[in-house]
């Protein structure tokens, strides 16, 4: 069973930091993961043509 209590206070959290980010604002994801059948590194870039609000990706709605 989730804690409202603790929800609410994060969401205020939030919603204090949101204030803070300028309008139009987007943000950036980086995920790292280990895979064991990969003798080397990896990597990629991935960009949106268009923006998205991609869930709880981020810690605030932002478009990704």
């Amino acid at each position: 069973m989730i804690n409202q209590t603790s929800d609410s206070s994060d969401h205020r959290g939030n919603t204090n930091f949101m204030r803070k980010i300028p309008q139009g604002a987007e943000a950036s994801n980086i995920l790292v993961g280990e895979v064991d059948f990969l003798d080397k590194t990896l990597s990629g870039f991935i960009r949106l043509r268009t923006a998205a609000v991609m869930g709880d990706l981020t810690e605030v709605p932002v478009p990704t």
